[in-house]
Order: structure tokens, then sequence, then C-alpha cells
């Protein structure tokens, strides 16, 4: 059994940042990216830091609650930034 080769179909291959294309009988496949999930704490661990702030009193109720929405949409505006077609349930 022989492993699949783009030229096979008589058509060129080309990565563009991580798109792959194919131009075939005129037509554009496209490969879409997916997420899985992403981590919930934040991309420099916001959520978790806040926490151990709200536990040892440094900041109050009110700001840990402003945290984890704030991370929420910094998650999801990386993703939609980043061309992930399709985000995880779960991590809007």
């Amino acid at each position: 059994m022989s492993s699949f080769k783009f030229q096979d179909l008589g058509c060129d291959r080309h990565l563009k940042s991580t798109k792959l294309s194919c131009q075939f009988l005129g037509k554009i496949m496209k490969i879409s990216t997916a997420t899985l999930g992403y981590p919930r704490i934040g991309k420099n661990r916001e959520v978790k830091k806040a926490l151990e702030a709200f536990w040892s009193r440094k900041i109050d109720a009110e700001l840990l609650l402003k945290t984890g929405p704030r991370s929420r949409r910094n998650k999801l505006e990386t993703q939609l930034e980043e061309g992930i077609a399709r985000i995880g349930i779960g991590d809007a």
C-alpha cells in the first residue's frame, strides 16, 4: 500500500500559515483548525494568581469575579486571532 501524495491528484501543495490548500479540478480544499480544549487559568495564570490573592486577602471578591470573564474573553480572542475555525465547547 503506497502513501497518499497530493501530486498524485495532479495538484500543487503549498503551506501558508496553518492552512493547507490544494487546487484540484478548479476547487480549493481547505483544512480547518479546531481546539478541543484550552487552558482555563489564563495565558499567564491570571485566574490562579487572582484566586490566591483573594485567599490571602490582597484583593476583594469583586476583582476576583472580574478575572474569570476577562480571562475567558482573552482566550476566545486569542483563538479567533489565530484563525481557529472551531472552538471547543466551554471555551468561548
